[in-house]
């Protein structure tokens, strides 16, 4: 790709006055290249700039074509003049490659993403918020940068699934307006349409050029179907150090404890307590988004009032202990109840394939249950699955999760 992030400007044609607002000596505008030449490129100002700037910019640069009409660029200017441009979005860079060219581009540019309408003003310190624990929240997905000063940062997501996201303090020595980025938080706060985290617990925040933010959006719409709440338990026969991974085609989107690279030197008992940085566990839990297909070629049909029975039942043969078992009943009854009735069908290879688990040492006996359904008005015909009995020998693994389709 022949478009590069920092392009040094090596002749200035026009000296530039900035308001009070800005910096005299370091300031910046946002614009979208309306021509280029040889060496000369004039700018389309976006109207947040263009009182102090005018609505067209025009400078010479020796790198002028490397660029193309349509591209975004952050203009820096020190001590009045144009110092030096950024390629915050390449307009090769708006869409995908097979995508219609007749829709709306899959990225925007910086001067349509907004901040929604009544966001909460996260300048009053005083704002109330609850912060939870979030080993959980990750890079999943890519943000822009759309209105920043010294004690907020405004984040807007790229992608189709996730909320906005506000940054409380000081970060512009690591991100500027306009900027794709990716977080990743050990605490922060959750709304209905919103995230909030103070500045002191973002532990990454990395920039990423509009290729990458594109990547980003079209793993999005890749993504179709929610793994919900897998547990996994770890039963050795004697006291031992283990170390999990799990290689998801799609994207974790929470774990816990935190994953990083891996569940790595895990000190597991007998019992089944898990003991990882000085803290205890029972199992470890994660949850993500892939591109899933269920098979309910075979299953159950089952009525809402007749959902914990079947249950308690179906669990017990597949091979859940009472313990897991209720807890798989805890977690998914009230969510199977509200429908009239409910297509069941336990998943096999196209589950584990999917989401792959590794256990070192290798456990002696594994046993994956993951339920997807289907919410229906009228009850359906279905084969019914027969399930192998699950002996749970030596060093065993269990797991179950459950979604949707």
């Amino acid at each position: 790709m022949k478009k590069v992030l920092g392009l040094f400007l090596s002749t200035v044609l026009l000296l530039l006055l900035f308001s009070a607002c800005n910096e005299p000596n370091d300031a910046f505008f946002i614009g979208t290249v309306k021509s280029v030449s040889e060496e000369d490129i004039t700018v389309t100002v976006a109207e947040k700039f263009t009182k102090a700037n005018g609505e067209t910019v025009k400078f010479q640069s020796e790198n002028a074509a490397q660029l193309a009409v349509g591209d975004e660029l952050r203009v820096q200017i020190v001590d009045g003049a144009v110092k030096e441009c950024t390629v915050l979005l390449a307009v090769e860079n708006m869409r995908s490659d097979g995508a219609d060219t007749d829709s709306p581009p899959m990225l925007q540019k910086w001067e349509d993403t907004k901040v929604p309408k009544g966001f909460p003003d996260f300048n009053d310190r005083s704002l109330e918020i609850e912060v939870r624990e979030s080993d959980c929240f990750g890079t999943h997905n890519a943000y822009r940068v759309v209105d920043q000063n010294k004690n907020i940062t405004y984040l807007s997501s790229v992608g189709s699934r996730s909320s906005e996201f506000v940054i409380m303090g000081d970060v512009t020595d690591k991100c500027k307006l306009g900027d794709f980025v990716v977080l990743t938080t050990s605490k922060h706060s959750v709304n209905a349409c919103y995230r909030a985290a103070d500045a002191k617990d973002i532990t990454k925040l990395e920039v990423i050029d509009s290729k990458k933010a594109l990547q980003y959006v079209e793993m999005n719409n890749r993504l179709n179907s929610t793994l919900y709440k897998p547990v996994i338990y770890l039963y050795p026969q004697q006291t031992v150090s283990v170390d999990v991974a799990l290689e998801l085609d799609g994207r974790l989107t929470c774990t816990y404890p935190e994953y990083a690279d891996g569940w790595d030197g895990l000190t597991v008992y007998p019992n089944g307590t898990i003991q990882k940085d000085g803290r205890e566990y029972y199992c470890l839990y994660w949850e993500g988004e892939s591109r899933f297909e269920p098979d309910f070629s075979k299953g159950f049909c089952v009525k809402s009032e007749d959902t914990a029975s079947f249950l308690e039942k179906t669990l017990r043969e597949i091979g859940l202990n009472d313990r897991e078992a209720n807890e798989f009943i805890i977690y998914w009854l009230p969510i199977l109840q509200q429908n009239e009735y409910n297509l069941i069908s336990f998943q096999g290879e196209n589950y584990t394939e999917l989401a792959k688990l590794t256990v070192s040492p290798t456990p002696d006996s594994v046993l994956r249950v993951f339920m997807s359904f289907k919410a229906l008005e009228n009850p359906t015909e279905v084969e019914p699955q027969v399930f192998t009995p699950f002996e749970r020998n030596g060093f065993a693994v269990v797991e179950w999760g459950g979604g949707p389709a």
